[in-house]
């Protein structure tokens, strides 16, 4: 994606008008500045805690505006295409700039949009390559010891995408012939995922992130003057129904979305304001967008700038305005230590809206779980009934078999009483048999 970047060093004049900006912040807080100036390549500028900035470095002479940054630890990975269409990647070990090579075999065709993302201990790059087969959209990572390579996507016409890492993993989002999909890595089998589509819109806005808790894919995008925000919920397969939700009309650019502190915040530019919209649940409802105003209402000139920490991916807004150097945190909004806090007006009535929306939602869900609690109580009566009608039975069937426990022993009385009077039978029918016998004879 293209971001517009614009940074002021104190005392001087307006450094960087470019398409991508990046800024590291390492363990012990030191921020590095990475940019690019026509005649000048690609420069680093130094800021500490408790130090001025420092004079720009110029790290690559013949870089382009072609380059990306990522931090892991204390090494810095500087990926970036020169003058002569080759990628090259440059290291920070923390005390001082190495070059590394790269893939040994030469890339045919141009290079566009290199990216770069270190995520498991691994190097990811990402670029679109255009040759004479079409536009493909690559990516390279390296697997201990070699260089592996996917082609995500070849499309006929130029592709635009962006990658993003999370707990779960690499997502990514790109729109093809005006279809827009995201997919995501498998570590697994070291391949990625079939495209999910998302919509048929020729959207060139759009922002892929992954909340920790629940590991819900969210998107945001612009087309057709409107701002899309799209949820996929996590074990959602290829083609299935995901929702969508408009959360502003007009002119969108650099739309992003963060997962903070449990809520989502999606922020954007437009009409010379920078917008925020505020979700407590995860996505399904939303605040109407408010203003983060700043030192003048209507921002001259502005950008989004990615801030790269170990293992995390964060916006900053700056500002280009008569201070020198000014900066806006969108994620640091409720942290009043941080620099950006006094910078930030809310607009309160849209706010409390929304807090309200949240209240009559939370007064419905009490009224149905007060709704259940009767309910339970009416079963919990309900058992009780049974458990005593239970009891009553249990005593019955304890009287039914005792009286026919009493009935087996007075069958068995009876039994016994027919066996004497059978043995008795048959002795007197013996005696009675003898006599006659006996008189027949005489």
């Amino acid at each position: 994606m293209s971001l517009s970047a614009y940074i002021v060093i104190k005392g001087g004049d307006l450094m960087l008008i470019s398409r991508y900006s990046y800024v590291t912040e390492d363990p012990s807080g030191t921020r590095r500045y990475f940019y690019y100036a026509s005649g000048k390549g690609i420069n680093c500028v130094i800021k500490t805690d408790s130090a001025e900035e420092s004079s720009p470095d110029n790290l690559v002479e013949n870089g382009t505006e072609d380059f990306s940054v990522d931090i892991e630890g204390d090494y810095i990975y500087l990926l970036y295409k020169d003058t002569n269409n080759k990628l090259n990647l440059m290291i920070w070990n923390g005390d001082k700039w190495t070059a590394s090579p790269l893939m040994k075999n030469s890339i045919t065709g141009s290079i566009h949009k290199p990216n770069i993302l270190l995520d498991h201990g691994r190097i990811h790059i990402f670029y679109e390559n255009l040759n004479d087969k079409g536009y493909f959209l690559v990516h390279h990572f390296w697997n201990k010891n070699k260089w592996l390579t996917n082609i995500i996507v070849k499309s006929e016409n130029t592709l635009l995408y962006q990658f993003n890492k999370s707990p779960s993993g690499l997502h990514g989002i790109y729109n093809d012939n005006g279809k827009l999909k995201c997919l995501n890595f498998s570590y697994i089998y070291d391949t990625w995922s079939k495209p999910s589509f998302i919509s048929n819109v020729d959207a060139n806005n759009f922002f892929i992130n992954v909340d920790s808790k629940y590991n819900n894919i969210h998107i945001i995008y612009s087309a057709d003057d409107r701002l899309h925000y799209t949820r996929k919920t996590s074990g959602n397969q290829p083609g299935e129904s995901i929702q969508d939700n408009i959360l502003f009309s007009g002119k969108i650019e650099l739309p992003s979305i963060f997962y903070i502190k449990g809520n989502l915040w999606a922020t954007w530019f437009g009409n010379g304001f920078i917008y925020t919209s505020l979700s407590a649940d995860n996505g399904e409802t939303w605040s109407n967008p408010f203003k983060i105003s700043s030192e003048i209402d209507k921002l001259s000139t502005y950008c989004f700038i990615s801030l790269k920490q170990p293992y995390l991916n964060r916006i900053h807004a700056f500002c280009y305005t008569e201070n020198p150097y000014y900066l806006i945190l969108i994620d640091d909004i409720f942290n009043s230590r941080s620099s950006g806090f006094s910078y930030f007006t809310f607009y309160i009535n849209q706010i409390q809206q929304y807090i309200d929306q949240m209240s009559d939602k939370l007064e419905k869900q009490k009224n149905k779980n007060s709704d259940l609690i009767k309910n339970m109580r009416k079963l919990e009566v309900s058992y009780k009934d049974m458990n005593v009608q239970y009891s009553m039975l249990k005593k019955s069937y304890g009287n039914i078999l005792a009286e026919i426990n009493k009935l087996k022993s007075e069958n068995q009385n009876l039994k016994n009483e027919n066996i004497t009077l059978k043995e008795t039978l048959d002795e007197n029918k013996g005696g009675l048999f003898k006599k006659i016998f006996s008189r027949i004879h005489l």
